[in-house]
């Protein structure tokens, strides 16, 4: 038989549970104190009108950035090229090479690959001068070659392309080309009435064929659509301004593509011109 069990400890008295600490009311209202104090002074500082014009000038990182000595350019031109375009994204535009360039545009360059296997494969181009110096990006995707940004984007801009322009292009400028500059061409598109620039003349037209659906429906309207005549009289970019309908906008562009122009003129000599034209559809 065991003997008794000898209990050598003794209870220790603890405070109770929700009791108040002596050490916390001091340590809270310092830390209190300082909170208020960083808040104040951030309210002081970002009110104040100097900080509030450096965040006016503030450039982020991930914003596209041209360098000086890398920004396309045509050798005859001492403007720079431009274009723009992109799918609404929130995040910029992922870097990447450009596309092939062409005088025409059928397919507009995407990051994204949202059809892996079409139907019918064609090749992605963007707009600029058989001169124009291209950056040689050696990258397997399509992007803004000069972008921070490595997770896959078209960019924040619209109507397709790549960038926070809009209009097909590369770039956060507007059109079917690349770059930041004011059209595709480099400096080479002008518009009718700037500059003493005259307009195109048409010389040879294709009428239009009605689609079988407006036929059907004996729908009738006009088409506005905006083009880049050459040089040499060929219409070498069409996009749609005022959109008609039912298959009449491509009916338009298929017909527009084979028209022939009596270039505009600046000074005398033959140049491309940026210009609007309507394109009627009536039943007899």
């Amino acid at each position: 038989m065991l003997p008794p069990l000898a209990v050598t400890a003794r209870p220790v008295q603890v405070a109770e549970l929700h009791s108040r600490d002596p050490l916390r009311g001091p340590s809270q209202l310092l830390s209190i104190a300082l909170h208020v104090g960083v808040v104040a002074l951030l309210f002081t500082v970002g009110s104040s009108r100097q900080m509030q014009q450096a965040v006016k000038s503030f450039v982020p990182v991930v914003a596209p950035y041209w360098p000086p000595d890398l920004m396309p350019r045509t050798p005859q031109h001492d403007t720079l090229a431009g274009g723009g375009g992109g799918a609404g994204s929130t995040l910029p535009a992922s870097v990447g090479r450009l596309a092939r360039a062409a005088p025409r545009q059928f397919v507009p360059p995407s990051a994204e690959h949202n059809n892996p296997a079409p139907r019918l494969l064609m090749e992605a181009t963007i707009l600029a001068a058989p001169d124009a110096e291209l950056p040689k990006i050696v990258l397997p995707n399509f992007g803004d070659p000069f972008s921070k940004a490595t997770i896959p984007s078209d960019g924040r801009g619209r109507y397709g392309g790549i960038g926070d322009g809009d209009h097909n292009g590369v770039g956060p400028s507007h059109g079917p080309g690349y770059g930041p500059g004011p059209d595709p061409f480099g400096g080479t598109v002008a518009r009718v009435g700037t500059g003493g620039v005259s307009a195109p003349v048409p010389i040879f037209r294709v009428e239009p064929e009605y689609s079988e659906e407006a036929r059907k429906a004996k729908f009738q309207g006009a088409v506005r659509l905006a083009i880049i005549v050459d040089e040499v009289g060929r219409t070498v970019d069409v996009k749609v301004v005022r959109p008609l309908g039912m298959g009449l906008d491509e009916k338009a562009m298929e017909a527009v593509r084979k028209w022939r122009f009596r270039p505009g003129l600046k000074n005398g000599r033959p140049i491309p011109v940026e210009a609007q034209i309507v394109v009627t559809f009536q039943l007899l």
